[in-house]
């Protein structure tokens, strides 16, 4: 499942309003490893053929984040189609502090199932980068989620 969100820019000159080259971010969520090769082997060529997807950007890069932690009991694959709000954050942790910030957001995440937050992901990469995806019902749910666990 992925979910584009498209990045583009306004730039207001003498000549008007121009609109700048899109970047375009997309987040695809996996049961597992293994579905995400099975997939990228033996479906994506096809996809990728058929929509003529190539002609759409000029460079690409793709990361993989290995799941460490899932927000409460539920998986964030459950959830995806059912939430209104997407939220994802991507940063980078020194190797002393990487231990004391899994555990933080760990602990935080088993705190943060408040009404209207629905699922969440933490992923890490080997070079100490971290992204987090959370889902929920509406923003609100996200500024009940920060007070609480700014709070605690």
């Amino acid at each position: 499942m992925g979910t584009v969100a498209p990045l583009c820019w306004l730039h207001r000159s003498n000549r008007g309003i121009e609109i700048k080259p899109c970047e375009a971010g997309i987040l695809s969520v996996w049961k597992d490893l293994h579905c995400h090769q099975r997939f990228m082997q033996h479906r994506h060529d096809e996809i990728f053929r058929k929509i003529d997807q190539g002609s759409t950007y000029t460079n690409i890069s793709v990361d993989i984040f290995e799941s460490i932690s899932n927000m409460g009991r539920t998986d964030i694959t459950d959830f995806v189609d059912k939430g209104k709000l997407l939220r994802v954050a991507e940063c980078s942790v020194e190797n002393v502090k990487r231990d004391r910030f899994e555990q933080v957001l760990k602990d935080a995440w088993n705190r943060g199932m408040i009404p209207g937050m629905l699922s969440g992901a933490f992923g890490k990469r080997q070079n100490g980068r971290y992204m987090d995806a959370s889902l929920g019902d509406n923003e609100d749910s996200y500024q009940r989620y920060g007070i609480r666990n700014c709070l605690h």
